[in-house]
């Protein structure tokens, strides 16, 4: 069908009208483009060691847990009891008492806003991380027929913070955080296991096996994968995603796919964070999944870009009795701490962040 002059006018008219709308919307992405390709150069290049302030504490109460919570404090155990420390300021603010046995789990909701608390006496405990007051406790469970000696060795807030999930001999259980209600009770075999082992999704936990590696598992005690050569697993991302594992002699870890081993794809997608040749024994994610601070055998702490597998930072302690590492809710201060020197190493954000 052949156009009239009018129309063939009229369609030109409006094609060197949308000329310009092109070009911008081209421009636009472009731009778009450059500035990801600038921000992932940016995540990705490595950072100067001195661009974080160090601070150095000795409290020789501490037990070996202890969580940071924003610029000024931290909450670290004390046997039965935990302490909301300003560290700013060098003083104790509040002392949490409560638990009739020695504390074994403890974590911090996504918000910073709430803290939960495990221990031997078979209860959980939920607290107001910025005043230290109880907030609700749970019923006490008995796992062993030793009411004064439950292992209560793992307890977390779920990604969106409204439930609590807890590990035991017993199995796994998830409590509702604002009240301690206990609402869900799987009877996973976790006869061997350690703090880090259940995904914060509440669908897989895990467990070592002996001699060496591990087992994945749902919640009913099905394994879903296996590590039977030198392997440990040392944490799960905020959302469960992944699992954080390590190999003890290179010193090297990787993400494994969890949600792609319970789809049942047979392809497990691995991001390789190459260490120092010291083997890793903790680590953990900030809640954003963006960076990854893991802790060596020989005292050193790194902070990895989380979805490359960049090393992005290294503090060398010079200790080789640090136990545990903790990143607070909103991302910016590290601590690395000792359960025998009851020493804690705390680095402040970059200095563009201050």
């Amino acid at each position: 069908m052949s156009l009239s002059p009018a129309s063939r006018r009229l369609l030109l008219r409006h094609c060197l009208y949308l000329l310009p709308l092109l070009a911008l919307a081209a421009s636009t992405i472009v731009c778009c483009q450059r500035e990801q390709r600038l921000r992932n150069k940016l995540e990705t290049m490595p950072l100067r060691d001195d661009l974080r302030k160090e601070t150095v504490l000795e409290l020789p109460e501490a037990s070996g847990i202890a969580r940071i919570l924003d610029k000024s404090h931290l909450l670290y155990a004390a046997d039965s009891d935990l302490i909301l420390y300003n560290f700013r300021d060098s003083t104790v603010e509040r002392v949490l008492s409560g638990h009739t046995g020695t504390l074994w789990a403890l974590d911090i909701s996504p918000d910073g806003k709430k803290a939960v608390s495990g221990a031997s006496d078979g209860t959980i405990r939920v607290w107001d991380a910025r005043n230290g007051a109880l907030q609700a406790v749970s019923e006490a469970l008995d796992t062993l027929d030793q009411p004064s000696w439950t292992l209560m060795m793992d307890v977390c807030f779920t990604y969106n913070g409204k439930h609590i999930l807890t590990a035991d001999m017993g199995g796994v259980k998830k409590w509702r955080a604002r009240d301690c209600r206990l609402l869900e009770d799987h009877a996973a075999d976790l006869f061997y296991m350690r703090p880090g082992c259940v995904s914060p999704d509440g669908k897989t936990c895990c467990a070592p096996t002996l001699p060496d590696g591990f087992e994945l598992m749902d919640l009913t005690g099905n394994v879903l994968y296996a590590k039977t050569d030198p392997c440990d697993y040392l944490c799960y991302s905020p959302e469960g995603s992944h699992l954080l594992c390590t190999d003890p002699k290179k010193g090297a870890m990787y993400n494994l796919n969890v949600t792609r081993i319970l789809r049942k794809d047979g392809t497990f997608s691995l991001t390789p964070f190459l260490g120092d040749d010291a083997p890793m024994i903790a680590a953990v994610f900030s809640h954003d999944c963006k960076q990854l601070v893991s802790l060596a055998e020989d005292g050193s702490v790194y902070v990895w870009n989380a979805q490359t597998g960049s090393l992005r930072e290294t503090f060398r302690t010079g200790e080789k009795d640090l136990t545990g590492v903790s990143i607070s809710p909103d991302g910016n201060w590290i601590l690395a701490y000792s359960g025998y020197s009851h020493r804690f190493h705390i680095w402040g954000p970059p200095h563009w962040i201050i």
